[in-house]
């Protein structure tokens, strides 16, 4: 979780450059996401697709469902 929106982007774009190649989901949930993305941002965290959640306060908002809230090793 990061403090601002700024920040958390800066965090994701580097996760992202670095987990993706690797086979790593990676997604970024903040408020200035649009409607549309971000349902389909929640879906994926409820889901479990995503593997490493990167975002603001948005994280803890009530709306977040986590599948399952563990480091899981990648199959």
């Amino acid at each position: 979780m990061a403090p601002t929106e700024i920040l958390a982007v800066q965090h994701y774009r580097a996760a992202k450059r670095i987990l993706a190649p690797a086979g790593y989901r990676v997604e970024l949930l903040i408020s200035g996401l649009k409607s549309r993305d971000k349902l389909a941002v929640l879906a994926s965290i409820k889901s479990g697709e995503a593997q490493l959640v990167i975002g603001t306060h948005a994280l803890i908002e009530d709306n977040v469902a986590f599948a399952s809230p563990r480091l899981r090793r990648r199959r």
